[in-house]
């Protein structure tokens, strides 16, 4: 009868453990979803080419072939080798990393990293 009593209270122990730490892992889950989706609330990244300068908006395309058209205001910092630059400096063809703000329908670039073209030359071999 004593090892009846201390097996049942030994599987409610167990049964008991094992809720709370399913539940504790539960809500640890949802908080560390609801912390990741709060820092990257509206801003986003995006590398491309740009296919379109126009007055204040910029259209790059990127490998995916997804196009995306972005406003340019003044609060946007557009920078190539470290040096800021302005929009009109920007030229079809350049590959570029924006941030930027999605604000209802439109995306607001933040910051336009212009990436360096490198040119390759082939390598003289002196012995042939």
């Amino acid at each position: 009868m004593r090892k009846n009593i201390f097996l049942s209270m030994f599987i409610v122990v167990a049964v008991l453990a094992i809720a709370i730490q399913g539940f504790s892992a539960e809500t640890k889950a949802k908080t560390k979803t609801k912390a990741s989706t709060t820092s990257t609330r509206g801003t986003f990244n995006m590398t491309g080419d740009i296919t379109r300068v126009r007055g204040s908006e910029i259209t790059i395309s990127t490998k995916l072939n997804t196009i995306l058209m972005f406003i340019v205001d003044n609060n946007t910092s557009i920078s190539k080798s470290g040096k800021s630059i302005k929009i009109t400096d920007i030229k079809n063809g350049d590959s570029v990393d924006v941030t930027y703000e999605k604000k209802g329908d439109k995306n607001i670039a933040k910051y336009i990293y212009v990436q360096e073209k490198y040119t390759t030359y082939p390598i003289k071999n002196k012995n042939r």
